[in-house]
């Protein structure tokens, strides 16, 4: 066997593997949109419903397991479907958890711009006011 044959057989072993990983994550961030969209469907179906969280996520576990090929199910139990579903929603609520703080900052600085207008606001008006008694005083003497 050559250096060429070798390169050749390093060159197909880097596009099977090359086409794995590309498959595996287009797979993967399909299986993730599917998981978010079942976690927000959850969420709706299970609105008015109090402390419905094992609800929701036995709800999308069974709506997960539906889609599983019967030969893929004594590989995908339960459990690792479960886990997959605590990953996802525990990443769409540090996203949302990140969202709020960032409103919340937005709010304060405008709350804070507004108080500092309303202190310039008063200070103007005060030495406005003073001005004005000034004026009266010289206009009486």
């Amino acid at each position: 066997m050559n250096w060429k044959d070798i390169l050749q057989v390093i060159e197909i072993i880097a596009m099977i593997v090359g086409g794995f990983l590309i498959s595996y994550f287009r797979t993967s961030k399909v299986v993730r949109e599917f998981v978010a969209q079942l976690i927000a469907d959850a969420e709706e179906r299970f609105s008015n419903v109090e402390k419905a969280g094992a609800e929701k996520m036995a709800w999308v576990i069974a709506q997960i397991y539906e889609f599983i090929p019967a030969w893929l199910k004594p590989f995908l139990t339960t459990e690792k479907i479960q886990a997959i579903v605590q990953t996802v929603f525990d990443k769409i609520k540090a996203f949302a958890d990140l969202q709020v703080l960032k409103l919340k900052a937005k709010y304060e600085a405008e709350i804070q711009e507004r108080v500092n207008q309303a202190r310039i606001y008063a200070i103007n008006a005060d030495a406005l006011s003073a001005r004005e008694a000034t004026n009266f005083r010289d206009t009486e003497a």
